[in-house]
């Protein structure tokens, strides 16, 4: 799955000699585009059609992330026609691999037996077995509307996982709120969220058996140090098949990457300050919100470095949980035909084989210098779409 906001009306999945991005990509030579879901096509089987992809109605260029399985299935956030239970018509949708859409949930629903889903967060996760996680509000509790985290199974059942009166940790209280949840094919949940004691951020793990725990929390111990953790929403945590977390934050106010192996126990194999390679360089801080673990417990994320020039101190780099250390993509790293040069990058997935894709700036006329772009395990890199290219997709 590649997390990105494209500036079109359209959710992306790319798609190579036919199959998804993620299969068998090794010999891949071409690339066409196939359509997930677009404004005005039918949502489902009541009538209502997709109005728009955002989360937020001002800003409807800004696509929410879709995530994309091994076979070719699809979870996206939208928003529909038709009446409205909530402030807004709002849902969690499902593409099959031959591109049949169906509802998951909309506002309105009663997807737990407490009451009705009255709004839906934009952030979702999906895994190879089909299932769904999300956030929402439901009504019944006796406050009124509290957010639930919930898991959707691919037989159009609902689970929920996390619920307000849950208790993270005895001296923490409930949860207030949730995000950013990251699915395992196992059923496991990564996610960030607030408890009421505590009024800030942590990481936390859940599965459907109801088993719950703390990873970190904004002002807890980080135990190798005694220093003191701030979370405060730097990342979405990501987790692999073995259970394994990676997320960022801080620990005394430098910045880290934080590794969570199956037992819980925490390790910062990457922190500010820390060498890049064997140029003098450290590293000054990371990107917000852009970091993944593949099975292997191999973690990709985007660093800034201490590199005389500002204009290539930034970068896409692999660790793991002993802190070998690896450089994927670099600012300055040329890209095309025409000479063009990574100028910065944001979302990024990286897989099993060692596939990394993300999107990037390039120095390419503004009109045409944002893409997608794959690095294939052997570092060979090849612009997957940009700005300006004029596409025909498949039906």
């Amino acid at each position: 799955m590649v997390r990105t906001s494209l500036k079109s009306t359209f959710l992306l999945s790319v798609s190579l000699l036919g199959s998804a991005l993620y299969a068998d990509i090794a010999n891949a030579t071409t690339v066409s585009i196939t359509p997930i879901a677009t404004t005005g096509q039918a949502a489902g089987t009541t009538g209502e059609t997709f109005t728009g992809f955002s989360s937020s109605a001002s800003f409807p260029s800004i696509i929410e992330p879709v995530n994309v399985n091994d076979s070719g299935e699809a979870s996206f956030f939208a928003r529909i026609t038709g009446p409205s239970f909530g402030s807004s018509n709002e849902g969690i949708f499902f593409s099959s691999s031959d591109g049949a859409i169906s509802t998951i949930a909309v506002e309105g629903d009663g997807v737990i037996s407490t009451g009705l889903l009255t709004g839906i967060s934009s952030s979702v996760s999906l895994n190879n077995v089909g299932e769904t996680t999300f956030s929402g509000l439901v009504s019944g509790f006796p406050l009124g509307s509290a957010e639930v985290l919930i898991l959707a199974d691919s037989t159009g059942g609902f689970m929920p996982l996390v619920s307000p009166g849950d208790l993270p940790g005895s001296t923490l209280g409930s949860f207030a709120n949730f995000s950013d949840p990251s699915l395992n094919d196992i059923g496991q949940v990564a996610f960030q969220g607030r408890p009421t004691e505590l009024g800030d951020d942590g990481i936390f793990l859940t599965d459907p058996s109801g088993n719950l725990s703390t990873l970190a929390v904004e002002g807890g111990i980080f135990p190798d140090t005694g220093g003191v953790i701030d979370i405060f929403g730097r990342s979405d945590p990501a987790i692999n098949n073995a259970g394994q977390i990676a997320f960022e934050g801080a620990v005394d106010g430098a910045n880290v990457i934080f590794f969570a192996d199956e037992a819980g126990n925490l390790s910062t194999p990457i922190v500010e300050g820390g060498a890049v390679g064997t140029t003098g360089e450290t590293f000054s801080g990371f990107g917000f919100l852009n970091i993944d673990i593949n099975d292997a417990g191999q973690v990709a994320f985007e660093g800034f470095t201490s590199a005389l020039f500002p204009e290539n101190n930034n970068g896409i780099f692999l660790t793991d949980e002993m802190g070998g250390l690896s450089t994927l993509v670099f600012e300055g790293d040329l890209v095309g035909a025409m000479g063009e040069a990574f100028t910065s990058f944001s979302d990024l997935s990286f897989n099993n084989d060692g596939f990394l894709a993300f999107e990037a700036l390039t120095s390419a006329p503004a009109e045409n210098n944002n893409g997608i772009f794959l690095r294939d395990a052997i570092g060979n890199i090849m612009a997957i779409i940009t700005e300006g290219l004029v596409i025909s997709w498949r039906s």
